[in-house]
C-alpha cells in the first residue's frame, strides 16, 4: 500500500525550494491531508518522506 499523492508533493516541494527539515514539514503537511497517519508516527513518516524526496531529487538531476 502506498500514499496518495507522494509524487505530486515532490513536485510542489520542488518549486519551493526547501530543503532538509523544512522539506519534511511540508512534505509530511501536503500528504498528511489526502491520508491517513497513525498518531504518533509523524516522525518516522518524515523521515521516510524525505529520503524519498532526495531519491527523487537525485534521479531528476
Amino acid at each position: 500500500m502506498g500514499l496518495i499523492g507522494v509524487e505530486q508533493a515532490f513536485l510542489d516541494l520542488r518549486s519551493l525550494d526547501l530543503v532538509n527539515e523544512e522539506a519534511a514539514e511540508k512534505l509530511f503537511e501536503i500528504v498528511a491531508r489526502r491520508n491517513y497517519i497513525v498518531e504518533g508516527a509523524e516522525r518516522e513518516y518524515k523521515i521516510a518522506l524525505l529520503a524519498a524526496y532526495k531519491n527523487y531529487l537525485d534521479k531528476s538531476r
